[in-house]
């Protein structure tokens, strides 16, 4: 993997295009997942949230922690770090040090497919947005269609992460092949070209590739948390 994929805040440009059809979370249900049984309801506070936790959201549905990541980014001696929060029904709660965002939809793009060469092949959006930024022409985006939503890439980074519980089964492949190493985990994030549209889009590269796209929260959009 290349050791180049660090932290990179700019935009450059480039097209690249691809439709994605990615898994969504089920319908919501007429009557809200009801929190585990004898649940006790405590201070939410998400850093504290473990498996079996039960989540309410401000739309009345209810999601359990499958698992969560913490994960660590070093960078000139600086270290930040942050957790990704699996939930039942395909969602991934991420957690900032500056906010929240819930992703609600994911797919893998596994080696060899046309996405993933068209995101880190020769001549790929991420090689191109690399490039760009060392020869000082960051301030023109790399742009990527996923689904109906054109994005450019805003940064790249490496990590290193600790998973206790499971992951979300439809991304098993990518978060099974976390190194040891920062340089062997990247993660790449996108913002829509357009300034109207309020979605996000994350990926995770290891051996294969997830994409995920959701958008950001505010913290009083999750109503409340249960205890395991």
């Amino acid at each position: 993997m290349d050791p180049l994929f660090i932290i990179i805040l700019l935009g450059v440009i480039g097209a690249g295009g691809y439709y994605l059809y990615r898994r969504r979370a089920a319908p919501v249900a007429a009557t809200p997942e009801p929190t585990p049984t004898g649940g006790i309801e405590v201070t939410p506070d998400l850093s504290a949230l473990k498996t079996g936790d039960a989540i309410s959201f401000w739309d009345n549905t209810d999601a359990t922690v499958l698992g969560v990541i913490t994960c660590r980014e070093a960078i000139n001696g600086r270290e930040t770090s942050w957790k990704w929060v699996f939930l039942s029904g395909d969602k991934v709660l991420e957690l900032l040090p500056r906010g929240q965002v819930l992703y609600t939809g994911q797919a893998v793009a596994h080696q060899g497919d046309e996405f993933f060469e068209l995101l880190v092949g020769a001549g790929g959006v991420l090689k191109r947005f690399e490039g760009n930024v060392r020869e000082g022409i960051a301030h023109e985006p790399v742009e990527l269609q996923v689904d109906d939503t054109v994005y450019r890439v805003r940064s790249t980074g490496t990590f290193t992460g600790a998973l206790t519980g499971a992951a979300n089964e439809v991304a098993a492949d990518v978060w099974g092949s976390l190194g040891t190493g920062q340089p062997d985990n990247v993660y790449f994030k996108l913002v829509p070209s357009d300034e109207a549209n309020d979605t996000v889009a994350l990926g995770i590269w290891t051996s294969h590739i997830l994409m995920l796209t959701g958008r950001s929260i505010g913290r009083g959009e999750i109503a409340n948390i249960f205890a395991a």
